[in-house]
């Protein structure tokens, strides 16, 4: 009875620390260039396809919007993401992009090409719980 119950113990601390193992070492990879998809929620009711270079995106908002962001890579897995350039009549969320020098997005987790991610204004310290995802399409 004790090899079984330690048997199973065994297992399953084996499986709990692959786990663990996976999500604190994520493949980002591929995810400096391509297309992806970001669904509507109940916090953003539009959907996004974005389209990614390594050092530039385009992202086309189902509202019929386009957006444009440079890219400063962090790491593999975080980078920050501000408006191409300054114009006229720039959209309300590029200037306030602007004035907290940007948004930091950093990849949390990911499973299979579903990729999940915070995001934050540059510049405020501390951290946001909210957990948002992306889909790589292409």
């Amino acid at each position: 009875m004790n090899k079984l119950l330690l048997s199973s113990l065994f297992i399953f601390l084996i499986t709990f620390s692959a786990n663990a193992q996976d999500e604190a070492q994520i493949d980002c990879s591929d995810v400096k260039t391509g297309v992806f998809f970001i669904p509507s929620d109940d916090v953003v009711s539009f959907s996004t396809k974005i389209v990614r270079t390594e050092n530039f995106q385009r992202e086309y908002l189902s509202d019929g919007s386009e957006r444009t962001s440079r890219l400063k890579w962090l790491s593999d897995c975080s980078y920050i993401m501000l408006p191409d350039a300054k114009k006229e009549g720039e959209d309300p969320s590029e200037s306030l992009m602007r004035q907290y020098g940007g948004i930091e997005v950093t990849y949390v987790k990911r499973k299979g090409d579903t990729i999940y991610f915070t995001a934050r204004p540059h510049k405020q310290k501390g951290s946001f719980d909210d957990l948002f995802y992306m889909i790589k399409i292409e």
